[in-house]
Parts: structure tokens; sequence; C-alpha cells
């Protein structure tokens, strides 16, 4: 009994000793293995994938069996419904799902739908260029567009599998676009074509002429014969009797021509044979050296005339037949054939061109169109099925234009399969349906309705509304269907209390005028809940430094002015301004009176006045040389002077005498002056202010 009980003791020790020593981060890693090895991972089946346009891809989510809620960061490349995606166009998106509080994240590559071979070609005019398309969509067809299709035609070959060869035929230079366009998904590939001029044959070698083949000779001259041939050609020189004449060659050739020089060695008969080495032509000059030339009266034809080249004639020596006097055989006329000749053979996209040409020269007459020829449509090709839900259709291109025809295929009649499909699955929010279907389109028939299902609602409560320290909370039981809103045993959740901040908020800036406040503001910001409100001192007047004037000075009457404060109507230092007094203008005298008047206030001062002199009028309106005269009284008749202030507006003088006297008014151009009349006797004066206006134009009859 002692060494259990002893035994026992101990092992208690080592458990103790063990719990103690070990540390809680292994307690922790060893509670957290337990736990988690009844734990299943919440995953997506993929996180990166990629597909083409207008195909369908399947997501599942594995290890829950809560609803989840699908989205798709762009509609535009990708949609998404019930974990099924939908390429829409080229790109990359992220397609995400909602479930348990987490979200996991698909990222999704689409593919364009069409692939080009080549992304440009090179074409020479008359010639071809084959690319491979290659389609990934389903019942999916191509179609093409040039840019320019007076440049370039083009045709498709059979389909081998998803594959399709198109032909691109040059027409003539230049470059364009071919645009082939997927007509389901409508994706697009576009291919730079540049068409070549077709090569230019080489000019035929130009035949090897002499400007002479006679030439005639005294031993020791010297005469040089012009070759006339392409560029570039090579001369041998064979002399018959080389002692008879000597031969040479510049070896230069200038716009086709070049020389050969011949020297008379001593007297005799000779030939010399010029040969292009390349063309192998020859031609054969006679010369003759020390003739005494007995020429013939008669012309021999040299080089006959042609319709585009004259020709020339010459008399000769009987001796040696060296070329005497020379002349001129004028051009004849073209010899046109009766028969028209296809110059340009018509196509069906373009009319050809015909006329007569001359027998000699090929000049062409009477150029007239050739009409268009038909199109030569091949077989046709479908491209696009007839079904019981759409008409189909197949093309035609012409074989030499690549012009389309589309005819239409007539659509087929449904076949429903004998068995129900259901449609849309009951469930608690709404019925389902099932119905017979076509077996290759979306028609249905015998659509019947399904019973709604009953609701199933979770075993734990969802929090509906968070309360806050402004409104209660609720929770409730949820209907197990994500497409369903129905709850039951809905509970309020009382509200939160208010949470203070630590820091004090102004509520209201103080100012010179009014006191400011500040409180601690509740942190939720739905709440306007504020503690310890507490007033802010006013601030003191920030006066400026430069006076305003409150009340502007008068003539008559003080103003005043002050130092405002910037932020209130608070003011100091008010100080008083003086009166301005009047500020009279110049006096105006009318008749027996003057008067002047403040410039500011506008008073009017008149005084009684004992003139010497003295107008009928003081405001005279006159026409341009219309004179008007105006009667002058001077005192005890004393001698008087007149002057205008602007002479160029009016011209004015006294005439008469003593008590009869008047000012003589006579405009000269319209506007406006003065005139002022002083008593020589006194120096008093008087003015007439004076209105020129201009005379009405006369008509002459």
């Amino acid at each position: 009994m002692k060494t259990s009980s002893r035994l026992f003791a101990l092992l208690l020790c080592l458990v103790m000793m063990f719990s103690v020593a070990a540390p809680a981060s292994f307690v922790m890693q060893a509670e957290a293995a337990t736990a988690g090895s009844t734990k299943t991972t919440i995953k997506l089946n993929k996180t990166k994938a990629s597909m083409f346009n207008g195909r369908k891809l399947k997501l599942k989510v594995t290890g829950t069996k809560k609803a989840v809620t699908w989205s798709t960061a762009d509609k535009k490349i990708a949609t998404v419904k019930k974990g099924v995606v939908t390429a829409k166009k080229a790109g990359t998106v992220k397609i995400r799902a909602k479930v348990a509080g987490k979200t996991l994240t698909c990222k999704v590559t689409v593919k364009p739908a069409l692939i080009a071979s080549i992304k440009s070609a090179t074409i020479v005019a008359g010639k071809y260029k084959k690319a491979t398309l290659k389609l990934y969509a389903a019942d999916g067809d191509v179609a093409c567009k040039i840019g320019k299709p007076s440049l370039v035609s083009y045709k498709f070959g059979d389909w081998n599998g998803n594959k399709i060869a198109i032909k691109f035929t040059g027409k003539k230079a230049g470059t364009t676009t071919a645009t082939i366009t997927n007509t389901v998904t409508n994706d697009k590939v576009k291919i730079k074509i540049t068409v070549q001029p077709k090569p230019q044959p080489k000019p035929a070698a130009k035949p090897l002429s002499a400007s002479a083949t006679t030439v005639s000779l005294a031993p020791g001259e010297v005469k040089n014969i012009t070759l006339t041939e392409s560029a570039g050609s090579q001369i041998a020189l064979t002399a018959a009797q080389p002692s008879v004449v000597r031969c040479s060659w510049s070896g230069a050739w200038v716009k086709d021509q070049s020389v050969v020089t011949l020297t008379g060695l001593k007297q005799g008969k000779t030939t010399v044979t010029v040969a292009d080495t390349g063309s192998k032509q020859s031609v054969v000059l006679n010369v003759v050296v020390g003739c005494d030339h007995v020429f013939s009266d008669a012309y021999i034809v040299d080089q006959a005339a042609t319709c585009t080249t004259p020709g020339k004639e010459s008399t000769h020596c009987i001796i040696c037949g060296a070329a005497g006097t020379t002349r001129e055989i004028p051009v004849i006329a073209h010899d046109y054939d009766e028969a028209y000749t296809i110059d340009k053979a018509s196509t069906c996209s373009q009319e050809g061109e015909q006329s007569r040409h001359c027998k000699v020269c090929g000049a062409r007459t009477d150029i007239k169109p050739v009409e268009k020829a038909p199109h030569d449509y091949g077989v046709p090709t479908v491209t696009k099925e007839a079904t019981c839900k759409e008409a189909g259709s197949q093309t035609k291109l012409c074989r030499i234009c690549g012009a389309q025809k589309i005819e239409t295929i007539p659509v087929t009649d449904h076949e429903y399969s004998a068995e129900f499909t259901v449609d849309k699955q009951a469930t608690c929010t709404e019925e389902g349906s099932k119905s017979k279907h076509c077996k290759y389109c979306d028609a249905k028939t015998e659509v019947t309705a399904i019973a709604k299902t009953a609701h199933e609602y979770s075993t734990e409560f969802t929090t509906d509304k968070e309360p806050t320290c402004t409104e209660e909370g609720s929770k409730s039981k949820h209907c197990k269907n994500p497409q369903c809103d129905a709850k039951t045993e809905v509970t309020k959740i009382a509200k939160k209390a208010h949470e203070y901040s630590t820091e004090f908020t102004t509520d209201k800036e103080a100012t010179c005028a009014e006191e400011g406040s500040k409180s601690k503001h509740c942190k939720n910001p739905q709440c306007d809940a504020k503690t310890e409100v507490t007033k802010i001192e006013k601030k003191p007047h920030d006066f400026g430094t430069t006076y305003t004037v409150d009340v502007e000075a008068t003539c008559t009457e003080k103003g005043s002015q002050s130092i405002h404060c910037k932020h209130c109507n608070a003011k100091k230092d008010v100080t008083e301004i003086a009166a301005k007094g009047h500020d009279f203008g110049d006096w105006v005298i009318n008749g027996t009176t003057k008067t002047h008047t403040c410039k500011r206030c506008k008073l009017v001062e008149t005084v009684a006045v004992d003139l010497t002199i003295s107008v009928a009028q003081s405001d005279v309106t006159v026409k341009t040389q219309q004179p008007a005269l105006i009667n002058l009284t001077v005192k005890g008749n004393a001698d008087a002077t007149c002057a205008a202030a602007d002479p160029t507006v009016v011209q004015a003088e006294i005439t008469g005498s003593g008590a009869a006297r008047q000012v003589k008014l006579t405009g000269l151009k319209a506007g406006q002056t003065t005139v002022t009349l002083t008593n020589s006797a006194t120096n008093d004066s008087v003015t007439i202010r004076v209105k020129v206006e201009a005379a009405a134009a006369q008509t002459t009859t």
C-alpha cells in the first residue's frame, strides 16, 4: 500500500509540474487543433479561370449550405447568376461570392471569341494572301468588311471545325483594313492590308542603229558615227580590212546614244561590224577611203516614214554608195484597224474598255466602254442554320469580286419532348412551373403551375437592425430561402447608451459681439446628443488703423469719422469733419441780373446788376450759311466789340451804328460755342450761347 501511495503521489506531482511548466501557447495550439478538426473550410472551386467570350463557366462554393450572393465587378465583361458566369466581352473581371460573412473571389479572364492568324499582310496587285480565322462561339459565324473595297476583295473558304480560311486578293496599290466580326459575340479583329503595285516589265531593248551606214573618208580623215541603243550596252567593233580603216568606241552612253570613231588609213573599201555583246544585235558600216564621189540624181529611201516617226532619203555615190544630199520624209497617217480590240476586260464590278488600234504603232481611237459582266456566284454557304425559332440564311459569293448575295432559309417546325421539364422550382415565395420543351429551341407547351412550398425558418436569430443610441434595433428568425424575406419572432433590441467624446467640440465660435459655446458630442454620427455644454467668452474688438467716414460733410453741415472694428459695428475715436462751404462757379449775366451756382449743392445766388451793354437774346440757334440778327444796346452808344469762342463754328460781327446796332451770327459748321460782346468804354460784357445746326440739303429739278 505504501508503495502504491508513493507512486500515485509521484505521478500527481509530475502532472502538476507539467501543467504548470507547459507554455500557454502550447495549450492554445492544442485547443485550436482540436477545435479545427471539427470545422469545414468554406472555399470557391476556382480562384482563377479563363474562358472565351460567349461561353459559360460554373463556379461553386463548398464547405457550407448557406445561401450565396453572387456579384460581378463589371457586367460589361461577364455576368453571374447562381454561380454560372456568362462571358460578354474580352477583358478581366472579378466574380465575388458572399456567404456566411465571407467574400470569395475568382479572377476571370475573358478571351476574344475570334482570333486571326495574321495582323497585317502585304500583297502585290493581282496576287492573294490567305489567313486562318479561329472561332470560339457556339453556332457562331464571321463577317468581313473591307475599308476600301476598290483596293482588296475577299473570299471565305470552307469551315474546318472551328477554323475557316479567308483569301484576300489585291486589286490596286494602296492601304486598307479588313474588319472581321464574330456575328454572335461581336468580337472583332482587324488586319491591315498593304497592296503593292504590279512590278513593271523591263522595257524592251531598243534596236541598235547608226546615224550612217555608208561612210566616205579621205586617208587621215576622222569621222564620228552616232549609235542609238539602250544605255549601258557593250559594243564590239570588227573591221574586215584593218589596214583601210581604224575604228574605236568611246564607251560612254548619253541618253541612249554613244559614238564610234572611224579614221581613214589608206584608199580602199571595207566593212566595220558594230555588235552589241549582250543583245547580240549588230549593224554593218560600209566604209570607202579615198573615193572621188559621183552622186546619183535619184533619191533612195534610207529610212521609211511611219505614223510616228519621219523618214529620210538621200542621193548616193554610184562608186562607194556614200550618202550625199539628205531630206526628210514626212510622217504618214495612222492606219486604224476596222475591228475593235478589248484594251481592258470588264468585270462584275468595273466596266472595261475597247478601241480601234493603229496597225503600225498601236495608237488608239474611238475609245468606248465595255459593259460590266454579271456576277459569277458560287455554291451557297449556310451562314446560319434554320431552326424552329428563327429562319436561317445562306450566302453566295461572287468568284470574281467577292460580292455577297444573302438568301433566307425558312424556319422549321417545333418538336416537343414527351416528358415534362421543371422550368422553375417552386419556393415559399413563388409558384414553380413545368412544361414540355422543344428539342431544338426554347419553345414550350402544356405549361403547368407547381404549388408554393412552406417557409423553413432558421433556429437562430438574425439581427435585422443594429440598435444605436438614437433608435432601438430588432432581430428575428428568417426563412432559409435567400430569395424570401419572410421572418418570424420579431424582437426589439434596446437602445445603446450615448458614448461621448473625451474632447470638447466648438459648437459656436466666439466673436467680439457674441459669446461662443463648446460641448462633448456623442460619437454616433447620426446622433446630435451632447453634454458638458460650456460658454466661450467674447473676443476683444479688433479695430483698424485708418478712419472711416460715417457722415459726409456738406457745404453747410459738419460730418463725422471714426475707427471701426473689423468684425462688428463697434467704433472708437469719433472725430468731427468741418463743413466744406459753397464752391460757386462763374457769374452768368442775364439782362439786369447775374447768377452763379454752387458746384456741390447746386445753390443759386442771384444779384441785380446795372449793365452798360445788353442783347435781345442770350440763347440763339442758327442754320449753317443762314445768318441771324440779334438787337444790341450799348449805354451812351459807346463802341463795342464781339468775339466768338470758336470762330470755325460761327462768324460774329456787329452791324449798324448808334442805337440801331445788331449782332450778325452766321453758322459755318454744326456745333456749339459762345459769342462775347464787350462795352469798350466800361469793359462790361454779355455772352450769347450759339448752337449751329446743319441746313437741310436742297434738291434741284
